[in-house]
């Protein structure tokens, strides 16, 4: 028989649950449930352990956790009353906190609650511990919760040290003696796997965790790197494609028509020249316009008048219209025809 851990702090415990992301919670429950169905077995109930909680927990989307304490609360509050202590956390209170306080408070009533909670087990293991007579009991069984402590009480044990402790009873100064047996070996052991139980698993969980994180991360890193990649790539091809030429002095060529709206969406050809077909003038504007960055088309037009080479410039996007004009004009150009 082993006493039973009735010194639960709330800040180290608050503290271990988010070193651990939130795994230690999952010991409490587990710790929870051995240590109720020990206090607790002569009312033939039984609060069921971690896995079931976690399976149960899943599958019920949490509703299952919040049905596991309440039982829980109850089965607790029912072992004090039955041996004259105060009640602890109440299930109303619990219920209130989850669903209406908790995020009335910002959280604040959450950690009363779990505060509470751990204070309410405290209460059943101490209950428990004093009915036993297992506050008396040597270091051997007292280091059995930290697990740094247990090698030492298992040497002492093992090299058959006994130790007496003498307690005074408020009744009467009546004194006994507890002795360590054979049988304190077997359950250090128990309780040393029980805990090892658990730690390393959550340990193994919580590296995994990490590096899963860390793999995300990176990978997430990586993708954004891309996308940003990929967009710079974009913008400045839309800027080759849509910037403007160099802005150059106000134009004072001849506009036939007139300049199209730069917001039209069209595409234009802009003719600058047109002969009769034999005139060598045509290839003498063309060299003209090469030697100033353009490439000229020569469109074919059969007119009523005779035939026709049309010396144009294709292709020109309704916001580049106005800077090809200047260009033009600065490439000796007088007189520019705007097609569709």
């Amino acid at each position: 028989m082993n006493k039973l851990a009735s010194n639960r702090g709330f800040w180290l415990t608050l503290l271990l649950s988010i070193v651990t992301l939130g795994i230690y919670y999952y010991y409490l429950i587990y710790s929870f449930a051995r240590e109720t169905n020990i206090a607790c077995k002569e009312d033939n109930k039984k609060t069921t352990g971690l896995f079931v909680f976690i399976i149960l927990s899943i599958l019920t989307l949490g509703i299952y956790g919040i049905v596991w304490c309440c039982m829980w609360i109850n089965r607790c509050n029912e072992y004090l009353r039955k041996n004259s202590k105060p009640d602890g956390l109440q299930v109303s209170t619990f219920i209130l906190t989850i669903f209406l306080l908790g995020w009335l408070t910002i959280g604040i009533m959450y950690l009363v609650v779990f505060c509470k909670m751990l204070y309410l087990q405290n209460a059943v293991n101490s209950t428990y511990n004093e009915l036993n007579n297992l506050n008396s009991i040597s270091a051997a069984n007292i280091g059995t919760e930290n697990i740094s402590d247990i090698p030492s009480s298992e040497q002492v044990v093992e090299d058959n040290i006994t130790k007496s402790v003498e307690l005074s009873e408020s009744a009467g100064n009546s004194a006994y003696s507890v002795t360590t047996t054979e049988r304190d070996i077997t359950e250090v052991k128990k309780q040393k796997s029980s805990i090892a139980f658990i730690v390393i698993p959550i340990a193994v969980i919580l590296v995994a965790g990490i590096v899963v994180f860390l793999l995300l991360r990176q990978k997430n890193t990586g993708m954004q790197s891309t996308e940003i990649n990929q967009s710079t790539v974009i913008e400045q091809n839309d800027s080759q494609l849509t910037e403007p030429e160099p802005q150059l002095p106000p134009i004072s060529i001849n506009v036939i028509p007139a300049l199209p709206d730069p917001n039209s969406g069209k595409v234009y050809r802009l003719q600058v020249g047109s002969f009769p077909v034999g005139d060598n003038e045509v290839n003498a504007v063309i060299q003209q316009l090469r030697r100033a960055g353009f490439s000229p088309d020569i469109e074919h037009a059969s007119l009523s008048i005779g035939e026709y080479n049309r010396v144009i410039i294709p292709n020109v996007s309704a916001p580049n219209v106005y800077n090809t004009i200047q260009r033009l004009e600065a490439a000796g150009i007088s007189e520019v025809l705007i097609r569709d």
